[in-house]
């Protein structure tokens, strides 16, 4: 309240906050200062934890996470059937034509075809794949099933040499193919062979005699020293898994 002697200087008998011009004036400074205040916080907390970084030794080791596999998913890719995607891996049946342009425009770099004898499509695989800038690498089976362990080392191999690129695996059904990668899966990214198998059942292989081969393979190249160290358990974060 403003003393008595102030009433009538010009106010009369109502005080200035009483006047609605000048409480607003005074709620906006209020404000003002309130929010300079918090920046003001804000600057000096930024200050501190740039001298608290600043502090670091440079003996002192960095960590950094790895994140494990990506999952294997179900995806899409033209007219193809079967075709499960992990990571820059794609497989699946054999492509139709229009596939390996809709392939190209998803970045995919190599196609490897491992269909047998007589699955051949109807056009020139190494042509299309050619024309679209594409490195095709066949894998030639006498017999649809004569992949002997030759001829998985050479696959393994392609996969390995990708170095992360999109990469896609054919075959006639694609069960060919999910077996195939399932072998890659234990091998190079450390999955126990019972969820490699159920992801590769899952994907179209058919079972069996595929998961006896996979097995098989898997047990042959463990003993021969090729598994690659077991990536970190890490969950794989959702915002990296590829869009079918």
């Amino acid at each position: 309240m403003w003393p008595d002697s102030e009433l009538g200087r010009g106010f009369g008998k109502n005080p200035p906050n009483s006047c609605p011009h000048l409480q607003s004036a005074l709620r906006n400074s209020r404000r003002e200062d309130r929010v300079a205040r918090l920046i003001e916080k804000t600057a000096w907390f930024a200050l501190l934890a740039a001298l608290a970084a600043g502090c670091r030794t440079t003996s002192e080791p960095i960590v950094t996470r790895e994140y494990g596999c990506p999952p294997v998913l179900h995806a899409t890719l033209g007219t193809m059937h079967n075709v499960s995607v992990s990571g820059e891996f794609w497989f699946g049946s054999i492509p139709a034509e229009p596939d390996l342009d809709l392939a190209e425009r998803r970045g995919i770099k190599t196609v490897i075809d491992i269909s047998g004898p007589g699955d051949a499509p109807e056009y020139d695989v190494a042509a299309a794949c050619k024309a679209l800038g594409l490195r095709f690498v066949a894998i030639d089976l006498e017999c649809r099933d004569c992949l002997d362990d030759g001829l998985v080392d050479r696959v393994l191999e392609e996969l390995r040499t990708a170095h992360g690129e999109p990469l896609l695996l054919f075959c006639a059904n694609g069960s060919r193919a999910a077996m195939v990668f399932a072998i890659h899966r234990c091998i190079e990214d450390g999955v126990a062979i019972e969820q490699a198998l159920t992801e590769a059942r899952r994907a179209g292989m058919k079972p069996g005699d595929s998961e006896n081969f996979v097995k098989r393979q898997v047990e042959r190249l463990t003993k021969s020293g090729v598994v690659r160290a077991v990536r970190a358990s890490a969950p794989y974060p959702a915002h990296l898994v590829p869009r079918g």
